[in-house]
């Protein structure tokens, strides 16, 4: 699995005109600079949990919640959504 995070855009530098612009593609190799935009962080909502607790029991809420911040600590390594 490959964990290096892909740029969502790139800053590209004209050397003739001095002007930069974003794009979504690398226009130089020397002359651009990737962007990396994060994600926001989509967790269990309250009501996914409450049909956990309903459809079974207090541990099953208690395990999603556990592996939901384990998602969230490998998702940037925040734990608050």
């Amino acid at each position: 699995m490959n964990n290096k995070q892909e740029p969502t855009a790139w800053v590209n530098w004209c050397a003739a005109t001095g002007k930069r612009s974003v794009s979504f593609e690398c226009e130089s190799e020397l002359a651009s600079q990737p962007l990396y935009l994060g994600r926001d962080w989509q967790g269990l909502t309250d009501e996914q949990k409450l049909c956990l607790e309903i459809q079974g029991n207090k541990s099953d809420v208690m395990l999603a919640e556990l592996v939901e911040s384990w998602l969230k600590e490998a998702n940037n390594g925040k734990n608050t959504p």
